[in-house]
């Protein structure tokens, strides 16, 4: 086979030159994912509450409150979440599904897999970060729903501001503003 100098030099520098951005870059962010074993005995689930961990600590989002976007690993906008689930025969992995979706149910994105849990109380854990994705219009009413052996949880809340456009109750003021080129008049034109 006759492979002209070219093309072993083009081979050559490919290969010593460098990667670009594809070597030794560290994976992308995901949500604290673990390996359940297949024989791992199923928990009785009391309750799930829906929250986020901030230094540590689990906070319960509030139904109607405003929770602010986190910029992901990649660049994109999600919601960062967390469960804290109580009840027997809890482990430090945990099967869950954990779904955002628009405040009228349209799926947003959702997470299904075991998570890594830390005790949090007598029977109680907290389980690693959710990553969810968000691809919704900032400002408006979503909600999460999760499920853990069959005990579910829900909260509506508003997705945080970016930009000019802040969440709101919607009987609260809004400051986001129109540019003019937007802007009506509303007196007919004489």
């Amino acid at each position: 086979m006759n492979v002209s100098p070219a093309v072993l030099i083009a081979a050559l520098a490919l290969a010593l030159g460098g990667c670009g951005s594809g070597c030794n870059v560290p994976p992308p962010p995901q949500s604290d994912i673990c390996e359940l074993p297949a024989n791992a005995p199923r928990p009785t689930v009391a309750s799930v509450e829906i929250g986020r961990r901030q230094g540590g600590v689990f906070t319960p989002i509030v139904a109607d409150s405003v929770v602010e976007l986190v910029t992901g690993g990649q660049g994109s906008d999600m919601v960062v979440a967390a469960l804290r689930i109580t009840g027997a025969g809890l482990g430090a992995c945990t099967a869950q599904e954990t779904i955002l979706e628009q405040a009228d149910g349209d799926l947003i994105t959702f997470e299904q897999a075991a998570l890594v849990t830390v005790p949090a109380g007598p029977d109680t854990v907290v389980t690693g970060d959710i990553l969810l994705p968000y691809y919704g219009v900032y400002g408006a009413l979503v909600r999460i729903r999760a499920e853990v052996s069959g005990t579910t949880a829900a909260v509506e809340f508003w997705a945080g501001s970016r930009d000019d456009v802040d969440a709101a109750r919607p009987d609260a003021a809004v400051d986001a503003v129109l540019p003019d080129a937007m802007a009506t008049d509303a007196a007919p034109d004489a």
